[in-house]
This record gives structure tokens, sequence and C-alpha cells, in this order.
């Protein structure tokens, strides 16, 4: 370029210096050509003249670099060396210009945003230079003091922030490290590569569904007895206890294999008794029959019920009872109400500022944002395609609820669990609560514990399921991103933001000691599995009492029988037994 040479790098100049992401990641090399040997603004020269233009000059760079440098190209080999050279170092200059959103407090989307007060008062107080009472701080001592995003940016800009310049936050000369939402990969994967130039996926988030609507403790008896072995091996048992029964029955031709069997499997020695009974002088039959009672009592009378059934049944008597609802899924539940705490979508600085209705209108934002997500699916999974429908049918009703007044998904302030269960767990009917999967986990418990007139259950589902990370802005090494993704790779990050969820799970719970020590009480209902152990022991001991009165009648009948029939004095009368005459 000649003549509009210098118009064009000055007209470059101020516009990457109004916004750094104007064109995107490109970057610009304007070359002179020198017409005739001469050029007025270079002056005798016969070769090329590149310029480099530098995309981060900016306040906070000015002194250590320059909007444009010029390139030495005596040889290409020098050139390019020069190049690779001055372009690293410009690439590197855009750590001084990086800001990070959850520093900026204002909740209006406009550009006019000021700093956090508490990440004011940190940088303020622990990096400014200037103050000679600035001291030392650790990162827990920081971490009480701001939130998670905040004390991200601080580790991540830790090294320069310190010469950050608070009040240049408004210029649109910055680099923003955006809060960690959901990535919409069907979006980014578009023609979008010139918004987004990386994505940082960090997590997972799950949801789940928590209701009591329908719900019932599912305690069968016969179940906890039966739970241990499954069909089969029933069946199995019983088919090999038929046929030793019959045979036997075939040996012996007694009907008391049946009760001799049953009673090796009770573990009670009657084994010796049968044997004098059936088997005296019998001894190819007895060795038969040994072995056969042997097999038996090694199979159904030592492994089975010591080892297997009984050590089975004592676990499954433990594990707590079942919880049984009409509904497993979203789908099944479409025509509920439901409810969400707001905290879950939106961000805690904008609850603190914002008001009633404009939290309203944002929360629904973000609802119909989500929908929206999962509506715009057009590939051939089934279960996708499912999902979409359900968005479209939420989407509409959504819409169609704004405007008569009634909102299908309401939102709720989770302050801590009592206020929680106190004001929105008054009714099951129809209404159905959402949440992050860990929430719920830990909402389920504290219900258990403390409600006992309702029965809730939670089911998991894919609906909501969501990749959480943030959205980098096109750069060559960025600062901020490779920081970052060394930050997730190697676990810091997930230790942070798992000790600031340590600290909403206190303020929920609003209690440290159930948290650490769970106040348990010890009781014990009709619905509880341990009643069934109860029930079994209670049935033996009466049908052993039972078979001991049974057995003192018999033998109290059969002596006065015999009394009788051999004539004795019963008090002062003699009877004498006469035998009837027919």
């Amino acid at each position: 370029m000649t003549e509009y040479g210098g118009a064009f790098r000055k007209w470059l100049a101020d516009v990457t210096t109004q916004s750094v992401l104007e064109f995107g990641s490109r970057e610009f090399i304007v070359v002179q050509i020198v017409v005739n040997g001469m050029d007025d603004s270079v002056g005798f020269e016969d070769h090329l003249v590149p310029h480099y233009h530098n995309r981060h000059y900016s306040p906070e760079t000015l002194k250590i670099s320059e909007p444009w440098y010029k390139l030495g190209c005596s040889t290409t080999t020098i050139c390019f060396e020069e190049l690779h050279k001055i372009a690293t170092f410009v690439t590197s200059l855009n750590k001084y210009l990086w800001v990070v959103e959850d520093w900026l407090t204002s909740p209006q989307t406009t550009l006019d945003m000021k700093s956090d007060t508490g990440f004011r008062f940190v940088s303020q107080t622990y990096f400014d230079r200037s103050r000679p009472t600035t001291k030392s701080i650790t990162t827990h001592e920081i971490a009480d003091l701001t939130t998670i995003g905040e004390l991200l940016g601080i580790i991540l800009l830790q090294d320069i922030l310190s010469d950050l310049r608070l009040k240049s936050f408004i210029s649109s000369h910055h680099y923003v490290l955006g809060v960690k939402h959901e990535l919409d990969m069907e979006q980014y994967s578009n023609f979008l590569q010139s918004v987004y130039f990386e994505i940082i996926p960090v997590e997972v988030r799950t949801f789940s569904f928590l209701s009591c609507d329908g719900v019932s403790r599912f305690s069968s008896h016969i179940d906890a007895l039966t739970v241990p072995f499954d069909t089969s091996v029933w069946i199995c048992i019983l088919v090999s206890y038929l046929v030793i029964v019959g045979l036997l029955f075939f040996l012996t031709s007694s009907r008391d294999g049946f009760f001799i069997l049953f009673g090796i499997c009770l573990e009670i020695s009657v084994e010796a008794k049968y044997e004098t009974k059936n088997f005296d002088g019998k001894f190819r039959k007895m060795y038969i029959i040994n072995f056969i009672l042997m097999v038996w009592t090694l199979m159904c009378g030592t492994l089975v019920p010591n080892y297997w059934y009984k050590t089975s049944f004592t676990m499954d008597m433990i594990v707590p009872s079942e919880y049984r609802s009409q509904w497993n899924e979203i789908k099944d539940i479409i025509d509920f109400n439901f409810s969400m705490p707001m905290e879950t979508i939106i961000d805690n600085f904008y609850i603190q500022r914002l008001s009633d209705a404009q939290l309203d209108d944002k929360f629904h934002s973000k609802i119909r944002t989500m929908l929206s997500i999962r509506k715009s699916y057009n590939g051939d999974s089934s279960r996708l395609k499912m999902f979409s429908k359900l968005a479209k049918m939420f989407l509409y009703k959504e819409s169609d609820i704004r405007e008569i007044g009634k909102e299908k998904i309401t939102r709720l302030k989770f302050s801590n669990y009592s206020q929680l269960v106190q004001n929105n767990f008054t009714t099951c009917e129809k209404l159905a609560y959402i949440d992050t999967t860990d929430n719920t986990v830990a909402l389920l418990d504290y219900l258990r514990r403390n409600v006992h007139d309702k029965n809730y259950v939670r089911r998991d589902d894919e609906f909501f399921k969501s990749t959480l990370g943030w959205t980098m802005p096109p750069m060559r090494n960025s600062y901020v991103c490779n920081r970052l993704k060394i930050l997730v790779s190697s676990g810091i990050y997930s230790y942070w933001d798992g000790w600031y969820k340590w600290k909403v799970r206190l303020r929920h719970v609003g209690n440290v000691s159930d948290v650490i020590k769970p106040n348990l009480e010890a009781s014990l209902n009709f619905s509880s599995k341990l009643v069934t152990g109860f029930y079994v022991g209670g049935t033996c001991v009466i049908f052993c009492l039972a078979v001991f009165c049974g057995e003192i009648l018999c033998r109290l009948y059969t002596f006065v029988e015999m009394r009788l029939r051999d004539g004795v004095n019963l008090g002062n009368f003699r009877v004498q037994y006469v035998p009837r005459r027919y």
C-alpha cells in the first residue's frame, strides 16, 4: 500500500483501540511497497517494508509497547523470525486487558459497570502497591470475602492484579471472562467460530425432580423374607426339596421326610430319631439316605442359610425402605406445577440487587433459554426427540401462562431447608421441586429426617442435563485461557468449587453440627424393615409355644386314656373302664 498506507494504519489503530474484538483473531500486517526505489515515509529503500499491527495497544500497555512494529526484512528468514518474535510479544500483552464478569456489579446489561465492593476491598487492601499498609493474605481469607467467580479472577490475574486499573473496566477494549454457563454445543458448531474461539467445559450439571404426589412407602414382609434370593433360586430350592422328599418317601414309605428336610433347613438336629425309626436293620438303605441327608445338610442346612440367606437378609434389614411413585420421568409429570430455586440459575449478586419483578423476568428468561436450547434438536436420537417435544410443550405453556398471570415454573428463594419446607412443601398435589442432583439429595435426606407425615421420592432425569463451562474470546496465546485450563485439569478449581458449595450447604442447613454430625433419632415404626425380623422371631416363638402346648395336651390325653383303660382312682371315685359291646 502506497498512497493510503498511513491513513489505513491510523484507522485500524483507532478501531482496535475502541474494541479489541472487532476483527476476531485476525492479525494485520501492512506492507509498504517502494516504487522506483523511493518512498516519502520510508526513504531510499529498494525492498518491501512490512508493519505489524499491535492490536493490544491501549492505556494499559502504552508504556511497554508501540502501536506498530516495523519489520526488518533484508532476507526471508530474518523477516519471518522477527515476525514470529514480535507476534509472540504482542499476543502476550493480552494479560493486561482482561476483566472478570463477576467483578462487575451492575445488574444492567450495559457497559457502564463498576467494581464489586467485595473485589474492590480485596484488591485495594491486599494488592495495591501504592498503599504502604498492604498486607499479605491467604487464599482462604480471600475466599471468605468473595464469591467463587471473584476468587477465580483473582487467582487467574494475581500476577498483574496490582497493575489493573479498576476504572478502566468500563472500556470495551478488554477481554471478558464470563460467568460459568451452559454450553450450547449445537450453536457453537455452526458459523460462530469467529465469535467464540474456544470453549472450556468444566462439569456436567444434572437435575432431579422431588415430589410427594402419589408416593408411598413400599414395605412387604413377604418380600423382605424372599428378597435375598431371586425367583429362579427359590424355584431351584423348591424343586430340589420336592425331589428329595419324593426320594425319601420312595425309599422309606414314610411321610416324615417332608418335616425332616424342613428341620434341616432350620438347623434342627432331627436325623438321629428319623434313622432309628425308619432304618433299623436296613443297612443298605441307611447308607443311601445318610448320603442324601448329608448333601442336603451341607447345601441347605449350612451354606445357604448361614452364609447366603442370613447375610443377605440381615443386610437388607438395614437398607432404607423403598419408596414407590406413580411417575418416574419428566414426561410422566408434564401436567405438574414446578418450583425451582432461583439460586440454581441466577447468580447471587443479581438476587441481592434486583427487585422481585426484575427477578421474575430474569428467572423466566433463563428458563426459556434452557428450553429453547433443548427444543432445537434435529438429530435421530429418539430420547432427544422426546426432550425436544417436551421443551416445546413447556415453552408453549410458559409463554401462555405468563400472559394469564399463572406460572408453570415458579421461583423460590432458598435461604435454608427449614424455611423452604415450611413455605413450599405444605401440599403434594401435582407439585414437583426441581434442582440440581446434589441439592435434591441433601434436601431429600433432610425431609426424611424431619418430615414424617409425607413420603418423598427423588427421580433423576436428563431433560435439564447440561454441560457448564466458559467461552473464550478469539485470541492466540490467551493468558487467562491457558491458566484456566491448568486450574481445571489440576483439580484446583474443583477444590474451590466444592469449598464454596460446602459453605452454601452450611447456610441452607443453618447448623454446622447437622452437617458434620447429623442428629438422627432412633425411631422404629411399623413400616420399618426391621419389624419383619421381629415378626419372624415372634412367629417362630408362637409356633414353638403352640407345638409345646400341643405336645403337652397329647401327652396328657394319652396318659388319661391309658389310666382309664386300666382303671385307676381319680380323686375319691373309682373309675372302671368297661369296653363297649356292639
